[in-house]
């Protein structure tokens, strides 16, 4: 009970900060949170632009081509040396990376297109042949934009 005593025989300014000083350090802490969280800068959209293909696509003769903004895309296929098929993109300016999937015999796998090494160019190997016709999906990412297609190639 002494130190309930020694509380009582305090001055009321100091009994009234002890009570208090807990209650406005919390409420500090709340309304700080409230504060931080108006001043969150809002999220930009991200813009998603889809790429028109010009004209029909054939892929064995290079002839796959993609247009949107002054970003044109064309793609082509490449036979490597132990059987395998790539397929070519070659943008008119500098993608920051790209996904392509090819749908056939009821499969797809979308896979990151890889960049040519000293280039701007990007490719993706598959094993085997490609049987046409195909569905490809593209998606490429060009300052903060996505950019996407999707075609039968034959």
């Amino acid at each position: 009970m002494s130190l309930l005593n020694r509380f009582f025989n305090l001055s009321p300014h100091l009994r009234t900060a002890i009570i208090l000083a807990p209650l406005l350090g919390i409420a500090g802490y709340i309304a700080a949170g409230y504060y931080a969280a108006n001043k969150q800068p809002p999220v930009a959209p991200i813009a998603a632009l889809a790429l028109k293909p010009t004209g029909e696509c054939r892929l064995a003769a290079g002839e796959c081509r993609f247009q949107r903004d002054g970003l044109q895309i064309n793609l082509k296929t490449q036979a490597t040396e132990n059987g395998d098929t790539l397929i070519i993109l070659e943008p008119s300016a500098p993608l920051q990376g790209g996904v392509m999937g090819i749908h056939s015999h009821g499969n797809e796998t979308p896979r990151n297109l890889r960049r040519i090494k000293g280039e701007d160019n990007w490719y993706l190997q598959f094993s085997g042949k490609l049987e046409t016709p195909v569905k490809i999906r593209l998606i490429t990412v060009r300052n903060g934009a996505s950019y996407f297609a999707e075609v039968m190639a034959r």
